[in-house]
């Protein structure tokens, strides 16, 4: 059985697996203190990690699954 690297050129740099949380809020287009406002209240928005002490931030992923499962909605409203 072979193992095949994955190679990367040196332009393409890999996607981010975890972002400080204001950084997340802007990917999803909120500000600061709605960012927080969500984290408390909103059970789907994803939950912040603890990166290392003191620093805490959200994983990419969960908060591109958060925004399809917006889209999601939006789109099925609009159907209706």
């Amino acid at each position: 059985m072979t193992f095949q690297m994955e190679t990367y050129r040196a332009t393409e740099a890999p996607k981010p697996l975890v972002v400080p949380l204001v950084a997340g809020f802007r990917m999803v287009g909120v500000g600061r203190s709605t960012g927080y406002k969500l984290i408390d209240t909103d059970p789907a928005f994803p939950k912040p990690i603890e990166c290392s002490p003191g620093r805490k931030g959200l994983i990419v992923a969960e908060l591109e699954a958060w925004v399809a499962s917006r889209a999601s909605r939006r789109n099925m409203v609009e159907a209706a």
